[in-house]
């Protein structure tokens, strides 16, 4: 019997080793979508972003509306039948063009992941929250004292901005700023590179992907980044909405890993200009 005994506890440690390895294959072959939020409202109206008391953090234009539905349907047309992973940047203009291209999808039960490593740079906050960005129109008297922080809301806040957010998600990372505003990693200076280099593989070998689709919505500079990052290929310029397909240059291999992916094909949506690639 206690030959039995050891016989079948090996098979069992067999059977474990070989679903494990099958799981992390198969969490490997996913797609990934990664994309610029759409129009923003202080881009199309400076009016408005003199006088918010957020300056940093705009919503989509009526046009940006738009441009997030003709999103979704091309989302639709590539995701099929798959189901989807979507995490986006903690920013207004991100979840609000993750919202309507959800909404045109008909994907309306499935849940928006807020993750802070995805945050627009902390040049383009820090310069609009101070008023001093090269699209400001600086009021003194609309300059707010102090800091206004947080710098970007918090789940609960964004369910305003879409029922979708999912309030219950961990992010993989938090983003920092020192008093001055600027982003710090362990109380030092870091950048949207190294941001994206620290979170991008624990964000994405934490889904299992088989037979699903990681959808990301963020800011032009971490598009960039997570592009080069798993494709080795730095697109520019990146327009509203501008998306890129990623695929597994095997199935051997995770998504998250440094070019691990290449790049399929990107889109705009109709009437914006830019690079398409192939």
């Amino acid at each position: 019997l206690y030959f039995i005994g050891n016989r079948l506890h090996g098979a069992v440690r067999i059977m474990s080793i070989l679903l494990t390895v099958c799981l992390f294959i198969m969490a490997c072959r996913g797609d990934v979508l990664v994309m610029r939020h759409a129009e923003r409202r202080d881009h199309v109206d400076p009016d408005w972003g003199r006088v918010a008391t957020r300056p940093h953090d705009s919503p989509l234009s009526v046009n940006g509306i738009r441009q997030a539905e003709a999103l979704g349907e091309h989302l639709m047309s590539v995701v099929g039948g798959r189901e989807v992973v979507v995490y986006s940047s903690p920013f207004v203009r991100c979840v609000q063009t993750a919202h309507w291209a959800l909404t045109r999808m008909g994907f309306e039960g499935v849940m928006i992941n807020v993750e802070p490593c995805l945050s627009e740079s902390e040049r383009a906050v820090h310069t609009r929250l101070t008023r001093t960005h090269e699209e400001s129109v600086v009021q003194e008297e609309y300059i707010p004292k102090g800091n206004p922080y947080p710098v970007s809301l918090g789940p609960g806040d964004l369910l305003a901005v879409s029922p979708f957010v999912n309030i219950t998600h961990v992010p993989s990372s938090t983003v920092e700023y020192d008093a001055e505003g600027r982003e710090i990693y362990q109380n030092q200076p870091t950048n949207v590179q190294e941001r994206v280099a620290r979170c991008l593989d624990p964000l994405l070998s934490s889904t299992n992907t088989s037979n699903k689709v990681i959808l990301i919505f963020t800011h032009g500079g971490v598009v960039r980044n997570i592009v080069d990052r798993l494709a080795a290929t730095k697109p520019h310029p990146i327009d509203y909405c501008h998306t890129f397909h990623l695929s597994p240059k095997s199935s051997d291999q995770c998504t998250g890993h440094e070019n691990a992916m290449q790049l399929t094909r990107s889109w705009l949506p109709p009437g914006i200009g830019g690079t398409k690639l192939t």
